[in-house]
């Protein structure tokens, strides 16, 4: 031990050995692969295990470390061999970035030998090959990190009046390899396919800001390479296997200088008004979510087997969850923010949502945990049968088995809706332990872009004829969010999406933290209860009436809290006008919202049971003390017009008895019953009306940096080597 080692503990001394062996190993086969070749090949010396590395790994470092010319039949006996990926990624690894600029001249080279003798050869194993080497490049390439991140990339590969020249040989391939479809027997085209999306996967993804990232303007240079990737996403065989990658291309091309005004992809996405399309987009985004679902249902024994049902998988084994598990901020930000942009920008999405479920149709999203698969109508598809037009409570699908990706059949669209609930209540749960993760990005998108369904009439009408059969109770378990799939009466999606604004508003409802969801719930709250009010939509589907106001009354007592105004004014002010929005709404149209009249008078009665705290009293002299809007202000009177009018009624019928026995529950009801019609009450206008979402300055930022953040994920976590 020297002298200078002898403060360093056992287990330090143990890790810097396995640092060194790293080190040494590592260099080791460096100087394997700088060995001379021998018949296209480099044969390790004897004693040793036989190793074969391919020419074209020398010849490649020959190119880039010493700018070699090589012949066209040397390039033709490289281009035939099979790429290993992962010793291209060492020869970059390995080299600084210094040194990489200043070999600019011999990458460049490179690219081009690459484009004329792999790309213009009429053989596909070359074009195909080629293509694969330059994406590799590229990825590795944009690992580094270069003062000038743009200008550096494209100087890498051609002047900057030449990088158009380079890639637009490379793109009229890419495009060429998209567009035909995929049939049983074709694995050539899916090969092709593979190799066309991920070699667009590798340029979206060179830097964590998509507008920093040079090469991104080249694909747009084209429409066809847009078209191209619509036509891969609608090719059910190709999304299974490239959900993820279609998913991070279109959300990084639609959000490209997308504040800025130039984007011409987001021009072709709110054009699109073809339903199939769309369609194939919506269930893009829908493998994702699935696939980010069944990684939180495998973290327990228990969540895993009703993950399987519930997501319709089977045979999936330890090995897959844990990937699935470090997959998940992958999976489900990239699901969400593509859903969230087709939301917003598509034209054709609610064309397309709509076409999902048939008119007169009835789809069973749920049969019970006990009875197979959650998803009556995906173990249905995986069946071969049609969609079941009878009730989720009479389906009894088989169990499914097969790969974690979901198939993508007509029957299999329910899968979204379910995804969407499993992973807002996830996130409810979550917020019960306070912790700060991908739980909040994927709740504030997922709302976000439920507040956008809501927008529309065409889905609210869509989500009506979807009956759900089973719900989802999260509970605690120490750190760990655990849950199961248990029955419950059969209701819409309408209801279940009602249901989980209402936990998770209650979720939410933290002193002396005031969330930004809680505006973007109460938003959907109004708007589900505009649509109610206008076409019934939720007539006869049991939602509980009681936990709507329930919640409302909480939110209120929350809002009366006197520190809670001052700290967090701009936060609770706009919640609060939403809030006594709703009241007003159920109040002054209470008979065309709630089923019943027995809702509606219950209601009334929780407003006089409330009142008689001095509730609303409290929250008027608050308002007043900020100096709020009298419009603020004047939306209570009805609130307390009903506790005044009503409490009278209370104090005279006492008066005409004993006086010393208190009315129940039930005199109460009849005595609302009876008296509704004295009551006078402030007639305000427009309480149904709603302005459309439109993208704040706060909206934009959060979106960019989760953008950034799906990429930055999406390079560390996804292992981009493509296996013949």
């Amino acid at each position: 031990m020297l002298l200078t080692d002898w403060h360093r503990t056992k287990a330090e001394h143990v890790q810097l050995f396995r640092m060194q062996v790293q080190q040494d190993d590592l260099f080791q086969e460096v100087m394997k692969e700088r060995a001379m070749p021998y018949n296209g090949v480099v044969r390790q010396k004897a004693g040793e295990k036989p190793e074969l590395i391919e020419k074209f790994v020398v010849l490649l470092e020959d190119i880039i470390q010493n700018g070699k010319d090589i012949s066209e039949e040397e390039w033709d006996g490289v281009l035939l061999l099979k790429v290993n990926e992962k010793s291209l990624h060492r020869l970059i690894a390995l080299t600084g970035e210094e040194d990489i600029l200043s070999r600019k001249e011999n990458f460049r080279h490179l690219f081009a030998e690459l484009i004329r003798h792999g790309l213009g050869s009429s053989s596909r194993t070359k074009r195909i090959h080629s293509l694969q080497i330059m994406s590799c490049l590229l990825r590795n390439l944009y690992k580094k990190k270069f003062e000038t991140f743009s200008a550096s990339i494209t100087d890498l590969i051609g002047t900057h009046n030449g990088v158009s020249d380079a890639l637009l040989p490379v793109l009229s391939h890419v495009r060429e390899m998209l567009s035909p479809p995929i049939t049983a027997d074709s694995k050539e085209v899916a090969f092709n396919k593979l190799i066309a999306v991920k070699f667009i996967t590798s340029v979206c993804s060179g830097f964590y800001n998509p507008n920093r990232n040079g090469l991104i303007p080249f694909l747009m240079h084209d429409e066809n390479v847009w078209k191209g990737l619509l036509a891969a996403a609608a090719d059910k065989v190709s999304r299974n296997s490239l959900c993820l990658d279609l998913s991070l291309s279109f959300i990084v091309l639609t959000f490209f200088e997308k504040y800025e005004r130039n984007n011409v992809y987001l021009n072709e996405l709110s054009e699109l008004r073809s339903s199939s399309k769309a369609e194939a987009l919506v269930e893009t985004a829908t493998a994702d979510l699935a696939n980010a679902c069944h990684a939180i249902s495998a973290q327990t024994d228990t969540n895993r087997i009703f993950g399987m049902k519930l997501f319709g998988r089977g045979g999936a084994d330890e090995e897959s969850d844990r990937s699935l598990q470090s997959l998940f901020p992958v999976f489900v930000n990239a699901g969400s923010m593509l859903l969230y942009t087709l939301s917003l920008h598509c034209k054709g999405f609610a064309a397309a949502v709509t076409s999902l479920y048939s008119s007169g149709s009835e789809v069973g999203v749920g049969t019970g945990p006990g009875e197979g698969p959650v998803h009556a109508s995906a173990a249905d598809a995986k069946a071969g049968a049609a969609p079941s037009t009878s009730s989720a409570a009479s389906s009894k699908p088989p169990s499914s088995s097969g790969s974690t990706r979901i198939s993508s059949t007509t029957a299999d669209k329910p899968e979204i809706l379910s995804a969407v609930l499993f992973l807002l209540e996830w996130s409810s749960a979550k917020a019960l332990i306070k912790t700060k993760g991908d739980e909040v990005t994927v709740s504030r998108l997922l709302l976000t872009t439920l507040q956008l369904w809501s927008e529309s009439g065409d889905v609210v009408s869509a989500f009506k004829r979807v009956s759900i059969s089973t719900e989802y109770k999260f509970k605690l378990n120490g750190d760990k969010v655990v849950y199961e799939v248990v029955p419950c009466q059969i209701r819409t999606f309408w209801s279940s999406a009602v249901t989980a604004v209402l936990r998770f508003l209650t979720s939410n409802m933290i002193f002396p933290l005031v969330d930004e969801h809680l505006c973007v719930c109460l938003s959907i709250l109004h708007r589900l209860l505009c649509r109610q009010r206008r076409w019934r939509v939720g007539e006869g589907v049991g939602v509980e009436w009681s936990e709507v106001t329930k919640v409302l009354f909480r939110l209120l007592k929350f809002f009366s809290i006197p520190t809670l105004l001052k700290t967090a004014r701009a936060k609770v002010l706009p919640a609060l006008t939403l809030t006594l929005r709703i009241f007003n709404l159920i109040i002054m149209h209470g008979d065309s919202i709630f089923e019943k009249d027995a809702d509606y008078d219950k209601m009334h009665y929780e407003i006089i049971r409330y009142g008689q705290n001095g509730l609303y009293e409290k929250l008027e002299g608050l308002l007043k003390e900020e100096e709020v809007d009298e419009h603020l202000i004047a939306s209570l009177s009805n609130l307390q017009s009903i506790q005044r009018h009503f409490s009278s009624k209370i104090e005279e019928w006492m008066k005409e008895g004993s006086g010393s026995r208190h009315p129940s529950e039930a005199e109460i009801l009849e005595l609302i019953h009876t008296h509704y019609r004295t009551l006078d009450l402030v007639l305000l206008v427009n309480l149904d009306e709603h302005s459309r979402f439109v993208e704040s300055d706060e909206h934009r930022i959060f979106m960019s940096k989760t953008v950034q953040a799906l990429v930055g994920s999406f390079k560390e976590s996804v292992a981009m080597t493509i296996d013949m």
